[in-house]
C-alpha cells in the first residue's frame, strides 16, 4: 500500500502489523514534509503510547494550535493499542476540522 501525498485527506487509521504500519506512516510524512530527517524536522510528531488519554490528547490540541515552522504543513504519527473515551472526545474536533495542512497517522 502506498499513499499518494498529493491525494492525502487529513487522517488515516492505520491497524494491523504495527512495524508494517509505522513504516508506511513514516514514508507519508517524509512525504509530506519534503523527505527530510523525520526526528529532528519542528513540524513533525511521533507519540507512541500504549493508552492513549486525555493529557496525551491535550498535548496533541495544544501543537496543532500552532503554525507549521517549516512549509505549510505538520505531521502527526500516533501510536496506541487504545484511547481512553476522554481521549476520543477531546480529539474529536481536531480530528474532524484539523487546522489547514495538517495531518494525522
Amino acid at each position: 500500500m502506498r499513499l499518494e501525498v498529493e491525494n492525502m485527506k487529513h487522517a488515516y487509521l492505520l491497524a494491523g502489523d504495527t512495524e508494517t504500519a509505522l513504516a508506511l506512516a513514516q514514508k507519508a510524512a517524509e512525504d509530506l514534509l519534503g523527505r527530510v530527517e523525520l526526528l529532528s524536522h519542528p513540524d513533525f510528531f511521533y507519540q507512541k503510547v500504549e493508552i492513549f488519554g486525555i493529557k496525551d490528547s491535550q498535548e496533541v490540541k495544544r501543537k496543532t494550535s500552532t503554525k507549521p515552522f517549516l512549509g505549510e504543513k505538520k505531521v502527526f504519527i500516533l501510536e496506541t493499542l487504545a484511547l481512553t473515551i476522554e481521549a476520543e472526545n477531546a480529539l474529536l474536533k481536531v480530528m474532524e476540522e484539523p487546522p489547514r495542512g495538517t495531518h494525522f497517522l
